[in-house]
């Protein structure tokens, strides 16, 4: 946890550190520049430093793609308060990396803290594991509403553009390239429903 100096900002000073802390302070601090350089180069910097070309974009794509997960738990650690021992740096750096994320910190941080609070029966814990059942089957099932919920629906299919890069059917007036983006939107929500229903079914009772 990086230890702000009291109404300052981070405070990186190594008489004042265990080496643990010291190099924990490193790590984050390397980590948010690493997020911070990605998400440069997707709002703009990139065209100014490579090359446009084919493989250049999809390297810009994949290099996005992989350091969402690390961009994402940054900003979860600050909505917990661990990223900064102050409460505003925290909420400072996890706007930021929210504006970089497409997400909204506060309404996300509310959202993620109330799943904290209600989060004493399985049903809130998609990745619990009951002891003596199958992993490979539990695997199975955990991983395949992942697919179904995010990275297929989501990520996959608005990538084929082919299959909407054309102006007709028109609805409304509208391209099809434009109303069809919209539908993904509906798509998306009813193959979360469908996640839902499926986990709903096997949440079972609440725990003490």
């Amino acid at each position: 946890m990086l230890n702000p100096a009291i109404d300052g900002g981070p405070d990186i000073c190594v008489k004042c550190r265990t080496g643990a802390d010291l190099r924990k302070t490193v790590i984050d601090i390397v980590l948010l520049l690493g997020v911070a350089v990605i998400a440069a180069l997707e709002f703009g910097a990139f065209p100014f430093l490579f090359p446009a070309s084919g493989a250049g974009a999809a390297a810009l794509i994949a290099l996005a793609a992989l350091s969402a997960p690390l961009h994402y738990g940054l900003m979860h650690e600050t909505m917990h308060g661990n990223l900064f021992a102050s409460e505003r740096w925290n909420r400072i750096v996890g706007r930021a990396l929210g504006d970089t994320l497409g997400l909204p910190f506060e309404t996300m941080r509310f959202g993620h803290l109330a799943h904290h609070s209600n989060n004493r029966h399985t049903f809130d814990r998609p990745e619990h594991f009951v002891p003596g059942q199958s992993y490979p089957a539990a695997a199975a099932v955990y991983y395949g509403k992942l697919l179904i919920g995010n990275a297929l629906i989501y990520t996959l299919i608005p990538l084929l553009t082919f299959l909407f890069n054309k102006d007709k059917p028109r609805l409304a007036g509208f391209p099809f390239f434009y109303w069809v983006q919209f539908a993904f939107i509906i798509l998306g929500v009813g193959c979360t429903t469908v996640v839902y229903l499926m986990t709903r079914g096997g949440s079972g009772s609440k725990e003490g």
